[in-house]
């Protein structure tokens, strides 16, 4: 195959992987396809440039989005922006399936540290899907928006792995 018709091939997948799952960034992109950081970046960038894709930055990451029909909207974007990183995904999902919890119960049932957890709490807060619930800890401030926005735009494959039994609880098969 020739390297024009291997860059088509690789623009197809990113393509193909931004429109299942948006929001990635471009490491997430490079992990998923086993594509090198160059090569992710151009084809997101030639993708962006071509209007496929949308290109926003949330936080600290440039994050990918489809521009056609059935691409989230803005306030979705932001959201997944946040449900994008592993642990953030992961806190939302505990909180689906078991309600308010306390950070240190997140901590322990995540097996992450508190410091972690409240980063990801802080920034959950900020995209206005946590709020305190007294002194029962965190709970998300509107969960069927959250159940909502992960049934539409699923997390990447392997971001969730050893929550796969909660998803399906949540999701189905």
């Amino acid at each position: 195959m020739s390297v024009a018709g291997e860059d088509v091939s690789v623009r197809e997948k990113v393509l193909d992987l931004i429109r299942r799952y948006p929001g990635l960034h471009v490491r997430e992109v490079e992990r998923q396809l086993g594509v090198s950081p160059a090569l992710a970046s151009y084809h997101l960038r030639r993708l962006a440039e071509g209007g496929l894709l949308r290109a926003e930055t949330h936080g600290e990451f440039l994050r990918y989005y489809p521009a056609a029909a059935g691409a989230p909207r803005a306030g979705e974007r932001r959201l997944l922006a946040i449900l994008r990183r592993p642990v953030a995904a992961k806190i939302a999902l505990l909180l689906l399936s078991e309600g308010a919890l306390a950070n240190k119960d997140i901590a322990l049932r995540l097996g992450i540290s508190r410091a972690t957890v409240s980063y990801h709490l802080h920034r959950l807060s900020d995209a206005g899907l946590l709020q305190a619930a007294d002194e029962r800890g965190y709970e998300l401030s509107d969960p069927d928006r959250v159940r909502r926005l992960l049934a539409s735009f699923p997390p990447a494959p392997g971001i969730l792995e050893e929550f796969a039994d909660l998803w399906e609880d949540l999701y189905g098969p």
